[in-house]
């Protein structure tokens, strides 16, 4: 980000940087834990374990929460998960009663999910997958959609892999919250000097930064009818925050949960 400049697309109005990384480096930046950690330090041990979600956990709640909405929409119960990483969803939602698989570039993380869950996953970009003429009932993208350059291209792959009424869930940071407007304000009001919470907030891992809107306005232009939406916070318990930081985020967690805008949006939508 450092050398990278935010812009608004002139037709969704999502946010985005440019430069940002491509997809072969993108993809490089999750195929180890090590690599992931050594781009930003918070997210060190975020694809570790499962056993953080089989509780009471804000991950765990919006898995279930996700998953019902998918069970009332969904013309069945074959799903695919993008970007599945270490498997927790996959497993949660094998649990549930959906018959699952998973693609992920990772060819460490995709032997985990094998081995571990005995989960089939397949190791690939997406946008490379050849699903040998599948066809799902849903396609999730947690926490995906706002890493490549390109999102609607991702959109239209998904849509080609659905089944009739098929759905896609996508899950992704939304920056209309207390927290990001709040950086972007010390952001502008200092000229630039007071960059730190903005830089943090705005990382190169993330080529697009949406609002709830401008993601609503991506999927009606990809094709698909949303038929539910609700907001949520992120984990912090996923992340390897100080604890001076955690506080921080903590107290913008709880003053956007009082005005109804917390930092994270799942959208479900239908393939038209």
């Amino acid at each position: 980000m450092r050398h990278s400049t935010l812009y608004a697309c002139a037709d969704c109005r999502a946010r985005y940087i440019d430069p940002s990384l491509d997809d072969a480096s993108g993809a490089a930046i999750y195929e180890t834990p090590a690599a992931l950690a050594g781009v930003n330090p918070y997210l060190h041990g975020y694809y570790s374990g499962l056993e953080r979600d089989a509780d009471r956990s804000v991950t765990a709640r919006d898995y279930a929460r996700s998953l019902m909405i998918l069970a009332r929409h969904a013309p069945g119960r074959r799903l695919l998960d993008v970007a599945c990483g270490g498997g927790r969803f996959l497993e949660f939602a094998r649990r549930s009663g959906w018959d699952v698989s998973g693609v992920d570039p990772s060819r460490e993380a995709s032997k985990v999910v094998r081995e571990r869950f005995s989960i089939q996953v397949a190791v690939s970009r997406f946008l490379e997958h050849d699903a040998m003429g599948a066809r799902y009932d849903a396609v999730t993208m947690w926490d995906f959609i706002e890493h490549p350059p390109r999102p609607a291209e991702y959109l239209a792959k998904a849509r080609a892999l659905l089944a009739r009424d098929g759905c896609l869930l996508v899950a992704t940071p939304a920056v209309d919250n207390l927290l990001h407007g709040t950086a972007s304000a010390l952001l502008r009001l200092t000229g630039g000097l007071f960059s730190g919470p903005a830089r943090r907030l705005c990382t190169v891992e993330h080529a697009t930064y949406f609002t709830e809107s401008t993601l609503l306005r991506l999927l009606e232009r990809a094709g698909f009818g949303l038929v539910e939406k609700f907001r949520t916070e992120s984990d912090l318990s996923r992340y390897a925050l100080p604890l001076g930081v955690r506080l921080v985020v903590g107290a913008f967690f709880l003053a956007n949960r009082l005005v109804g805008r917390p930092n994270r949006v799942v959208a479900v939508a239908r393939a038209g």
